[in-house]
């Protein structure tokens, strides 16, 4: 009964996880609408960024226990090279709020440094998508479009490409990911699997 007890309230906390996770996911989406039709950042689109990075940080946490409950070091470093992505561009985005830039290259152009994170976001990004690949407990081919939008992110900011270029990829990027989510909810509720969170 204790035992019983224990697995449901793991599970709870896993749903709960999750949702926080896609809920991150689609206020992103949201944010990259508002840019898209405003052509900038805007004020709301900024402070809606500073709420959904903490859900996308649970996100990917959660896809890399789901996909790697046993150790795997390269799960993980992709995952840390995700998260320390965000929690830098967290606080970036008070840049963003506070200096009235128009783009996050905007941003990247008078601070060069950010350009680090991001390419480890890139790395770690090829990373998990060659994990989902080789553990294939995703679905395959949500690990070849990562590993094919990761680069083009990338190549956004190298050459300069427009900004709703980058929209476009990133509510891409955010649907695939909201569709793994969805996904490891659905396996889970079928048959619980997540014991280490």
């Amino acid at each position: 009964m204790v035992a019983s007890s224990i697995v449901q309230q793991k599970f709870d906390i896993m749903k709960n996880l999750i949702y926080a996770g896609m809920a991150g996911l689609l206020i992103w989406i949201s944010t990259e609408f508002m840019e898209l039709f405003n052509g900038a950042h805007t004020d709301l689109s900024i402070w809606l960024t500073l709420l959904f990075k903490p859900g996308l940080i649970i996100g990917f946490w959660m896809l890399h226990k789901f996909q790697s409950p046993e150790k795997n070091t390269i799960s993980l470093i992709a995952t840390i090279l995700i998260i320390q992505n965000y929690v830098v561009f967290f606080f970036a985005d008070f840049l963003l709020f506070k200096a009235d830039f128009n783009s996050v290259q905007d941003l990247m152009m008078t601070y060069p440094l950010l350009k680090i994170p991001a390419f480890l976001h890139v790395a770690g990004v090829i990373l998990l998508a060659w994990t989902i690949i080789k553990i294939r407990k995703l679905p395959v081919w949500t690990g070849v479009i990562l590993g094919i939008m990761s680069p083009l992110g990338a190549a956004i900011f190298l050459f300069n490409l427009p900004m709703m270029v980058f929209n476009v990829t990133v509510i891409v990027f955010c649907l695939v990911i909201f569709y793994q989510l969805r996904f490891v909810l659905y396996q889970e509720t079928k048959h619980p699997t997540f014991s280490n969170l």
